[in-house]
């Protein structure tokens, strides 16, 4: 088990290859400084709402290598897209653990759930022997209005912008309530 010390969440178990089916890539996580490898347009996704979250500390992709054995006894591994690391508040009662993520589109999980059921229900042993939560992240979950604030935001994350202007763009929002963009 790799764990995560200072902030720093520790290189994937496996690389993420080139792959002509579906879009692969990498898209900045800015915890790590680090490029970050997608196997689908919705782990991209997923992966820009856990970049964007204030209250993700980090997050790896291909975290851990599952082992796990079939009803016949057969061997097979299981390596789950993401573990997020949560901030830890000393001052809150509650703590939020670890989660390991599974992302996968609800078509693909209703045709090959007898499939993935071993390996899902292995993550979720594996998770609770960790002391973390297991998850399947669908484009309900991902694919939603915030994703489309967090695609326009994250580019003006780290502009430094003059306190007047700060001020005078919060006033003329409380002005008009409700603006788009563009208004503004």
């Amino acid at each position: 088990m790799r764990l995560v010390s200072n902030g720093v969440c520790p290189m994937p178990i496996r690389i993420v290859p080139k792959n002509y089916r579906n879009l692969t890539g990498l898209v900045y996580n800015s915890r790590t400084s680090t490029m970050t490898a997608f196997e689908s347009s919705l782990e991209r996704d997923f992966l820009l709402l856990l970049d964007f979250d204030p209250e993700v500390e980090c997050f790896e992709e291909q975290p851990v290598k599952i082992i796990y054995h079939d009803d016949n006894g057969r061997r097979h591994t299981y390596t789950p897209d993401v573990l997020v690391h949560y901030h830890v508040d000393k001052t809150s009662v509650s703590v939020h653990p670890p989660v390991l993520c599974e992302v996968k589109y609800r078509d693909d999980l209703r045709q090959h759930w007898r499939e993935y059921k071993g390996k899902f229900t292995a993550a979720r042993r594996y998770a609770r022997e960790h002391g973390w939560c297991f998850r399947l992240m669908t484009e309900r979950e991902i694919r939603t209005p915030y994703l489309d604030n967090v695609k326009f935001l994250r580019h003006y994350r780290h502009i430094n912008v003059e306190t007047a202007h700060v001020h005078g763009l919060l006033e003329r929002l409380r002005v008009l309530r409700e603006t788009t963009p563009e208004e503004l």
